[in-house]
């Protein structure tokens, strides 16, 4: 029993260390992610205000300033969506649904029970899948459609989010994916499960479940 328990402190260590890593590396791609944000986009549009002031050109500095509003209240939604502290899990996947929509890009839906009442760990981890599960379909899948279903039985909530794209990779990149890693830990802590899978005819097909409590 001694050797059992002594054993399983051990792996209860390393999965912790592990665990550890994981979120320095997440935190560390966050702010570099932040970080070419501000350099490359924002400060270059204050430097355009700037230039734009100078020339009393209001107008121009005024739609500069719009754009820089716009895409900081995107990034501070991104980091803490403020949907969550408000609203049901359907409606803050509503809400993210309709900020992915645009003229030149796949379409994005969503299918979803009237009503996904689930603790806050639970919730956030269904959320950040569908971040995760659309920005991979918009920056691999060269998808015409990206649908998502929240469905539930009782038992548990369910989300699915498929596209129409190219394909699921290969184990190998699928396993070297953090963002895969990431989101099978974070349901994993709400004793949850994740599924990447093959969609039908076409595309990639992402299961996300977490028991109700």
């Amino acid at each position: 029993m001694g050797m059992v328990f002594a054993w399983n402190q051990r792996r209860l260590a390393t999965e912790a260390k592990r665990w550890g890593r994981h979120l320095l590396v997440a935190q560390d791609e966050e702010r570099h992610r932040i970080a070419r944000e501000l350099h490359d986009d924002l400060v270059p549009r204050i430097h355009l205000v700037r230039l734009a002031t100078e020339r009393q050109a209001t107008g121009e500095a005024e739609a500069q300033l719009g754009d820089i509003a716009t895409r900081m209240r995107t990034m501070a939604h991104d980091l803490h969506p403020p949907a969550l502290q408000h609203l049901d899990l359907r409606q803050a996947l509503a809400d993210l649904v309709n900020r992915h929509q645009s003229v030149d890009g796949p379409v994005v839906t969503l299918d979803a029970i009237a009503d996904a009442k689930l603790p806050g760990d639970s919730a956030v981890a269904l959320y950040r899948v569908a971040q995760e599960g659309i920005a991979n379909a918009l920056k691999h899948a060269d998808a015409h459609e990206i649908r998502l279903h929240l469905l539930g039985d009782g038992h548990s909530v369910r989300l699915v989010v498929e596209d129409d794209g190219k394909g699921i990779p290969a184990a190998a990149e699928r396993q070297a994916s953090f963002g895969l890693r990431s989101m099978r830990e974070r349901l994993d802590a709400v004793g949850g499960t994740l599924a990447v899978e093959p969609a039908v005819p076409t595309g990639t097909r992402i299961v996300a479940k977490v028991p109700l409590p």
